[in-house]
């Protein structure tokens, strides 16, 4: 749209490549931010897009990166737009309107800059808060000793759940119980109820076609086999939907193991890992949607040394080197706000691992570092 536009005008051919170039930190953002496909010219675009944002002279992006990263100088990748930025930004219209992020955007001195990116993020602050406080209602919903094939949390008769957080929601009970889930909640508009739902799904279900089965009930709905939103008129007509949607997904899911699965590249010895490999993966970059950051696995590691890290010591990092390997060079593993889930690990420990391979650059030295994904006992498979 921006080249289409900008070729429209009668500017100079250099302004219109330049207003091009410098448009694709947005580009980076919007893509990113959007879960859009990250392979073949987007990958190109975000790619470039990227490094425009690194050296962006755009007032708003530049407070919102600072408030969002914290002293944190290393250089924005995709993972920075995905989980600090651009939930910044949809923060507006969740809890508010769009317009704040758009006058972020367009902002044009520090000051005003400074207060729209202190206004967002606290947007964003509520709007975790918020997204928390639906999460234990729903799971009160939830008997975790018999999970059903498909999850649908309704808010109560006195609840209005935030229509602008129930995807999230919908995606936290979902990433934690493995099952399809359904949020929704209720409109009430001049004396009368109707619903708004959305749902996020597995890779075992096909959401949007299973909701298209059970369409006849429904007042609108669209969506992709990962996610889905659907209207509702009235309560009559929901009760028959769940109905319906239940029987739906327990056919569909019936004999499938409904739990968590990581996909793992390959495995790796410990003691192969370098600054050369991990510079070689990263030329693969920027990681995200349909072309994943691979994930590796190495087992039987030794916990040589464990270091908290953060404000609150919320983050942690073990030296891991090889059981089998005496003398091996150990690698840091850093695993980011799971102090508290990790702290019966003990120096000493066997442990297995599956990671993604950094590139840890501080005060001037690079190194490889493991961003641990998973990391259990090394007699536990499972």
């Amino acid at each position: 749209m921006v080249t289409a536009l900008v070729h429209k005008s009668n500017l100079p051919l250099n302004q219109k490549r330049l207003i091009i170039e410098k448009s694709l930190d947005l580009v980076a953002v919007g893509t990113i931010a959007d879960m859009v496909s990250l392979l073949g010219e987007n990958r190109l675009l975000v790619k470039k897009g990227l490094q425009i944002l690194n050296q962006s002279k755009r007032q708003g992006l530049n407070e919102l990166v600072k408030i969002s990263k914290g002293n944190n100088t290393k250089k924005l990748e995709a993972w920075n737009v995905g989980w600090q930025i651009g939930p910044r930004l949809n923060a507006a219209s969740r809890l508010g309107h769009a317009n704040n992020a758009f006058s972020l955007l367009t902002a044009e001195t520090e000051t005003e800059a400074a207060e729209l990116a202190t206004e967002l993020n606290q947007r964003n602050l509520d709007r975790q808060k918020i997204t928390e406080e639906m999460v234990a209602q729903v799971e009160l919903q939830i008997d975790p000793k018999n999970v059903p094939p498909i999850i649908i949390g309704l808010a109560a008769e006195e609840q209005a759940w935030n229509e602008g957080v129930i995807g999230l929601v919908a995606g936290r009970i979902c990433e934690k119980y493995y099952r399809p889930t359904l949020i929704i909640t209720r409109i009430v508009e001049g004396g009368k109820t109707s619903f708004k739902a959305s749902g996020r799904s597995i890779e075992d279900l096909n959401l949007i076609e299973s909701i298209s089965e059970a369409s006849e009930f429904l007042d609108k709905f669209g969506g992709h086999p990962m996610a889905c939103g659907f209207s509702v008129e009235s309560e009559e007509k929901l009760e028959k939907f769940k109905t319906k949607i239940k029987e739906i997904a327990t056919l569909k899911l019936a004999g499938k193991e409904l739990s968590p699965r990581l996909r793992i590249e390959a495995e790796l010895p410990i003691e192969i890992i370098n600054l050369d490999l991990a510079e070689d993966i990263s030329t693969l970059a920027p990681f995200g949607q349909n072309n994943s950051q691979p994930k590796f696995v190495s087992y039987n590691l030794r916990v040589d040394e464990i270091v908290t890290l953060g404000f609150d010591s919320q983050h942690i990092k073990f030296r891991l080197s090889s059981a089998e390997k005496t003398f091996a060079k150990g690698i840091w593993a850093i695993s980011f706000g799971s102090a508290q889930e990790y702290k019966a690990v003990r120096v000493g420990d066997l442990v297995n691992a599956v990671y993604y391979l950094d590139i840890n650059d501080f005060n001037g030295r690079r190194e490889a570092q493991l961003r641990l994904v998973d990391f259990r006992p090394a007699d536990n498979i499972n």
